[in-house]
């Protein structure tokens, strides 16, 4: 999988102008000329100066840089870094800088180290890290590591460091994996802290693990299974998702080989949400092949879950065809999604069930809808048939609406067809 990011928006578009609508009764024409013609948009420039370089497009201004030599192109690069500090320099070292980075990103590297402001230098380092190309990356990784520690913003040097291995990953994924690790030693105690793991860190073994994984799947899986957890799961996650991206069959009979582990089961989840994703149809046939019945539960759930958000009545049909128990969870989930989206549409299709299916239908119902309108969802929590579903549900909501909404809740529970010993319980804990 390729992953990019876009470069920042260097200029504003400008409102194009309109001619005036024609009067009530203009039936006509008009024969003179307008008071007013929208102008020409300008030719992009035909040289390449200060003041024009904003305004090429990209693989013209790369095409003047590589006429210019190596001298010309540092003498440009001089100018360029003695403008004033403003918005529109900080434009014009993007310019440059973008297109330097193919033409040759070595000295282009070079030349951004000498900006005289950390600001300015992260300019056009940034430039370059967006601009270049992934076989470069490598010279770009090692030059931001030995920088000094002010020479960029530290946010800004992580960040890039960050892209320019995931580009170098494109094309020489393992080297880019061991500048990953030597770059965060301590991986697994990030990823095991609340929230940690976010950010660059993150980002970066995600697209890593994933370019190398459409690449080498096996080298890529040897090489993060060897790490500590959670590190390796992660990883492991993404390299079978890269994998499935080139070659489905391959990558989902790795994974339906491999669910003995919590861990393996997990990554078998995730595959499941990655198929739903593109395509449920392919993600349900697939689970078909995982004989953990754990694991494709879990698998079922999500894909139901994905599924109904896209097409809830598609996803529906589906469920109705699996084991009773299998389908009931996965009901449940199908009209908890949909009622989120469309809860009238919802209500129509739970008439149209029976049985357990309608009864795990009405559950992931009311349970969706109670935050909004608790006596709705507990007149349909009635409507289940299960006794002890029914009274597990409405005991629930109920509960829930007697803390937050005690005035509306007790009437409500008083004149329901709840069981007398029901409503005791639930008023006299109020």
């Amino acid at each position: 999988m390729m992953w990019f990011l876009c470069a920042h928006c260097l200029f504003a578009q400008t409102k194009p102008e309109t001619a005036p609508p024609l009067a009530a009764d203009d039936t006509a024409a008009p024969t003179a000329s307008p008071a007013f013609s929208i102008p020409p948009t300008p030719s992009p420039p035909h040289r390449l100066d200060i003041d024009t370089i904003a305004a090429i497009p990209l693989e013209e201004r790369r095409a003047f840089l590589a006429k210019l030599s190596a001298d010309e192109r540092v003498k440009f690069a001089r100018q360029v870094r003695d403008l004033p500090p403003t918005g529109q320099t900080n434009g014009k070292i993007n310019a440059l800088f973008m297109g330097w980075s193919v033409v040759d990103p070595v000295a282009a590297i070079e030349n951004a180290k000498g900006f005289p402001t950390p600001r300015t230098r992260t300019v056009a380092t940034e430039a370059i890290a967006y601009g270049m190309e992934p076989k470069s990356a490598g010279i770009m990784v090692q030059s931001l590591r030995t920088l000094s520690q002010d020479a960029l913003d530290p946010e800004a040097k992580e960040r890039l460091l960050g892209l320019s291995i995931v580009k170098w990953s494109q094309v020489d994924p393992s080297a880019a994996a061991q500048a990953l690790a030597e770059l965060y030693p301590d991986a697994p105690s990030r990823l095991a802290k609340p929230g940690g793991g976010d950010g660059v860190f993150l980002t970066a073994t995600k697209g890593v693990a994933t370019n190398w994984g459409a690449t080498d799947p096996h080298a890529a899986l040897d090489w993060f299974q060897k790490k500590s957890e959670p590190e390796n799961l992660f990883a492991v996650e993404n390299v079978i998702l890269g994998w499935w991206q080139k070659d489905h069959t391959a990558a989902a009979a790795y994974v339906s080989a491999h669910v003995g582990t919590a861990g393996e089961r997990e990554v078998a989840g995730v595959m499941a949400d990655a198929m739903a994703e593109q395509d449920p149809r392919v993600a349900t046939d697939w689970v078909k092949w995982n004989k953990d019945d754990r694991s494709r539960r879990r698998a079922q759930l999500r894909i139901a879950d994905i599924w109904a958000s896209k097409d809830p009545r598609a996803a529906a049909k589906w469920v109705a065809g699996l084991p009773a128990e299998e389908g009931k969870s996965a009901m449940s989930v199908v009209a908890s999604r949909w009622a989120q989206n469309d809860s009238q549409a919802t209500a129509k299709w739970l008439d149209s069930l029976k049985g357990s299916l309608r009864d795990a239908a009405i559950a992931g119902f009311a349970s969706a809808t109670a935050g909004t309108d608790y006596a709705f969802a507990m007149g349909w929590a009635m409507k289940i048939s299960d006794p002890i579903s029914k009274e597990r549900l409405s005991k629930a909501i109920a509960t829930q609406w007697l803390r937050l909404k005690p005035n509306e809740a007790r009437p409500w529970i008083q004149s329901s067809k709840m069981p007398e010993d029901q409503k005791k319980q639930l008023l006299g804990s109020d």
